[in-house]
């Protein structure tokens, strides 16, 4: 694929892109905010259980909207992949692009299960704990009892498992692309190994989503301070190392993007300006001589 093409086709998909990007921070706190409305105490406990029961359906809606909040991820991880894969053609594993969908929607499939695995414990605790002495191992009993509520577990364990590689190994190469800064790709890293910190991840995700909200600006190119070169050039355009010069891309004159201008946008600005400044120069140069 030229440069042109991978341009075109990414400029093409951006908005859309950040757009999913954006979208799980906002489905995951409504989801929050919904599952706040029921005032519970943490973990699960016979009073839990009765407050599941009596609000099934905010419940199961807490449930959906965080289940999609973890789908979308999947939109930006894979948008992102393929843009360094298409940089870095010798160095990627092309096949690992499917961890970047698999890990969002296993995910997010758990997210969904254990919400109807609580309601049906809760509704099978309702209808057992009269004439219960011990209600609190029944209601343990009837959580780990739960069959749909161990396939939750199961699907949410392998989908973090390939979610946590799948962000590493992306932001890894997006960065050796040039397509995000040092700092924003090693703190996606750190956030994906976050997760699997027990009760951290509680603190991560909200993060993790924010830092997704961030890779959708660039995307967009609307960041702050605008987004690296890599993305207009098509190619991949390696960081410098302290106290090197940046790399500039190789010329590829067939390659250019037509329109209003026939260079393609970062690639050429600095050499004409420099030009430019020269040209001046040696203007006043040559008045200061006559």
């Amino acid at each position: 694929m030229s440069r042109k093409e991978i341009i075109e086709r990414e400029r093409r998909l951006a908005r859309p892109v950040a757009l999913a990007a954006g979208a799980p921070l906002l489905l995951f706190f409504v989801s929050l905010l919904l599952r706040s409305e029921l005032s519970t105490e943490s973990g699960i406990g016979p009073e839990v259980l009765r407050t599941i029961d009596e609000h099934s359906g905010i419940v199961i809606g807490s449930g959906i909207l965080a289940g999609f909040a973890y789908a979308a991820l999947a939109v930006p991880l894979t948008y992102l992949f393929r843009a360094a894969a298409v940089r870095t053609e010798q160095g990627m594993i092309n096949g690992l692009v499917g961890l970047c969908v698999v890990g969002p929607l296993l995910f997010g499939l758990q997210s969904i299960l254990g919400s109807l695995a609580q309601v049906d414990a809760a509704r099978d605790f309702v209808e057992q704990e009269h004439g219960v002495g011990d209600i609190y191992s029944l209601a343990e009993n009837l959580l780990t009892e739960q069959g749909l509520m161990s396939v939750a577990q199961a699907v949410g364990a392998a989908g973090l498992l390939s979610l946590i590689f799948a962000i590493v190994y992306t932001a890894l190469w997006a960065m050796r692309a040039g397509l995000l800064t040092r700092f924003s790709a090693t703190l996606g890293m750190a956030l994906a190994v976050g997760l699997i910190l027990g009760p951290l991840a509680q603190t991560v995700l909200p993060v993790t989503f924010m830092w997704f909200a961030y890779v959708g600006l660039v995307i967009a190119g609307r960041s702050p301070g605008g987004r690296p070169p890599a993305w207009d050039a098509g190619v991949a355009v390696p960081w410098p190392r302290p106290g090197e010069e940046a790399e500039q891309p190789p010329p590829a004159d067939d390659d250019v993007i037509e329109g209003d201008a026939t260079e393609i946008p970062g690639l050429d600005e600095n050499s004409n300006a420099a030009r430019r400044a020269r040209a001046k120069a040696r203007k006043r140069k040559r008045k200061r001589r006559s």
